[in-house]
């Protein structure tokens, strides 16, 4: 099954508390637009257009950041579409605040829960340096 990639290029985002705060605040957003738990995933997998190893989130290089997706499709053109036609709508309707919490708490847990991780923990601790920030902060 083919591969694909999907970006969207972002604002860039000045170092410091903001940034980090606008990170976290942008893979919640990719929680609530396409994660597992999210009805796009769902809507997606059962029409058999995506399978496990899509996956996608938010990331912050030095002076740019995007939003990336991947997985094995058939029809990727098709799953760029479903996320420009649901971003759309919740722009419009909002995020139920139940959905928000579930993916809230979610995010929150993944965090914490990568804090057990030798290599994540290192990989943070260097990233967020480089934003000037103490990632454990957060």
């Amino acid at each position: 099954m083919p591969m694909f990639h999907l970006g969207f290029k972002c604002e860039a985002f000045e170092p410091g508390e903001e940034a980090v705060r606008r990170e976290i605040t942008a893979e919640l957003a990719c929680e609530i637009l396409f994660g597992e738990s999210s009805e796009l995933y769902q809507k997606l997998y059962e029409e058999g257009l995506i399978d496990t190893s899509f996956g996608g989130g938010f990331e912050v290089i030095d002076g740019c950041s995007m939003l990336m997706l991947s997985g094995d499709s058939d029809n990727p053109e098709a799953i760029r579409e479903a996320i420009l036609a649901q971003a759309e709508v919740l722009v419009k309707e909002g995020i139920p605040e139940a959905d928000f919490r579930r993916m809230n708490r979610s995010a929150l847990g993944r965090r914490i829960k990568a804090l057990d991780s030798f290599d994540s923990t290192c990989f943070r601790l260097c990233a967020y340096h480089m934003t000037e920030f103490d990632y454990f902060h957060f």
